[in-house]
């Protein structure tokens, strides 16, 4: 199981505003969101099965004991009866190497009424068994085989769980941003608002005082009109938005609300926007990607099932060996016992067991094969995949970085065109349409400005999740 160390965040019960870092929103989605608590589940869950596959490795005790009796036995009187009473120990047990060990120890006592010779047969006997295959079944590499496939899937287990946890990571950097562009779009399009009415009202005083003629007016009011439109747009947009974050955070687990406003957040001109080689990036990706780790794994399970289907075509070969100590006594009718006698046997032997045609051996053998193959293409294909995405991934980055530098300028030249059309406007030389054109462009260069630097962020996430690195910042991960 994962073990995470994170930065923590103190929030009092029900808070209706906060400052949230980025680092803060990834630790409370990690500590909070339900669908990864699911997710965690699964190496849990995976690990019973190695601990199941070592039950076969388990000595095996059992016992048992019988009683029966039986009249008028081998044609004696009727009044004559047999009586037998028998108690059974065994304990066994698979060693790794496939030899099967039983020590079983047991005891009887025969009682044979009304017969003139004997009333009591005693019979006690100490057994000890050694079988070891010699061909199918022989050796660690075939009996640990299930084992091993157990603890193959238990770290393909938690390279998924890694690989959830990577994506829930990005999700919420992604909403997270997404939250602040919205929230800094919303001011802007505050202050565009302002700035339409400040301008309505400076056209009004125009046309009162004569300087203006009243069509001038129109232009001022449909824009004013725009500006207010687009401020309940964006509003909508961020409640929506903002409820989707909240969502990644889990706000009753968080102890946060639903109506949650997010006051300060991670200023992103303080961002990192580093951008390391291609080739580093790319040979980065195709050791830290999680799929990368599962299909390894899955690889190796692929060689074990082979190794397993090849041992099943064998014959099975087994050599066994067998001890035996036993010890007689007969108890006569008039309370006197015979002299104990004691028997010893040893056996040695083979024993040969072939299916013919094994036809189901055969054909589980070749789809196993054939199934190793495939995940070996399979293998070459995702490591091409990953490439790709890494290699477009750094492009949009490139692209991006070099997009912003451009909407720098278009900013600056904005604000100059807006401060050049104002000051003709007010000696007349322009018209309150060319002003509030203007201001609309202005509007349009500070959002894209913006927007630019936030899209970078976004595509340095998606970057860090192509090539693995995304879940490092944040989380330290550690087997328990």
């Amino acid at each position: 199981m994962y073990k995470f160390t994170l930065f923590i965040i103190l929030i009092n019960y029900q808070v209706w505003s906060i400052d949230l870092s980025s680092y803060q929103a990834v630790f409370l989605a990690l500590r909070n969101n339900t669908a990864l608590k699911v997710q965690e589940n699964n190496p849990k869950l995976i690990i019973t099965q190695e601990k199941s596959s070592r039950a076969q490795f388990d000595s095996k005790l059992s016992a048992g004991i019988e009683s029966s009796k039986t009249e008028g036995l081998r044609g004696y009187g009727d009044d004559e009866s047999f009586e037998k009473n028998k108690l059974r120990l065994s304990l066994s047990k698979k060693l790794k190497t496939g030899t099967t060990l039983e020590l079983e120890g047991a005891t009887s006592a025969d009682d044979i009424n009304e017969d003139p010779v004997s009333n009591t047969k005693f019979n006690e006997n100490i057994q000890f068994e050694i079988t070891q295959p010699l061909l199918k079944g022989r050796g660690k590499d075939i009996s640990l085989i299930e084992v091993k496939k157990a603890r193959e899937n238990h770290t393909i287990s938690q390279s998924q769980l890694k690989a959830y946890t990577m994506g829930l990571i990005a999700d919420v950097l992604n909403a997270y941003w997404n939250t602040y562009y919205l929230k800094a779009k919303l001011k802007m399009v505050k202050v565009s608002k302002e700035l339409a009415q400040a301008q309505k009202e400076r056209v009004t005083n125009m046309i009162d005082a004569g300087d203006l003629a009243e069509i001038e007016a129109a232009a001022s009011q449909a824009e004013l009109a725009s500006r207010d439109e687009l401020v309940v747009s964006t509003q909508g947009d961020l409640d929506i938005q903002r409820i989707q974050l909240l969502a990644l955070l889990n706000p009753e687990k968080s102890k946060l609300s639903w109506d949650t406003e997010f006051d300060k957040m991670d200023d992103p001109t303080k961002v990192s926007l580093e951008l390391t080689e291609k080739k580093e990036t790319i040979q980065r990706g195709l050791v830290l990607r999680p799929e990368i780790e599962q299909v390894k794994h899955k690889l190796a399970i692929n060689d074990l099932e082979v190794m397993q289907s090849r041992n099943g075509v064998l014959p099975k070969l087994d050599m066994f060996m067998r001890i035996n100590r036993s010890k007689y006594r007969d108890t006569f009718s008039n309370g006197k016992s015979d002299k104990l006698d004691h028997g010893k046997e040893f056996a040695f032997g083979l024993s040969f067991t072939y299916a013919l045609g094994q036809r189901a051996e055969k054909a589980k053998l070749e789809k196993n094969i054939i199934s190793r193959d495939q995940q070996k293409l399979s293998f070459e294909n995702l490591k091409l995949a990953i490439e790709v995405d890494i290699r477009l991934s750094w492009i949009r980055v490139h692209k991006l970085k070099q997009k912003k530098q451009a909407a720098s300028q278009t900013l600056k030249h904005m604000q100059k065109s807006v401060e050049a059309e104002l000051n003709k406007f007010n000696v007349g030389h322009s018209t309150s349409l060319n002003v509030a054109r203007a201001q609309r462009d202005l509007l349009t260069a500070e959002l894209g400005h913006l927007k630019t630097n936030i899209d970078i962020i976004k595509a340095l996430i998606s970057l860090a999740e192509a090539d693995g690195t995304l879940i490092q910042d944040y989380v330290t991960l550690s087997d328990k």
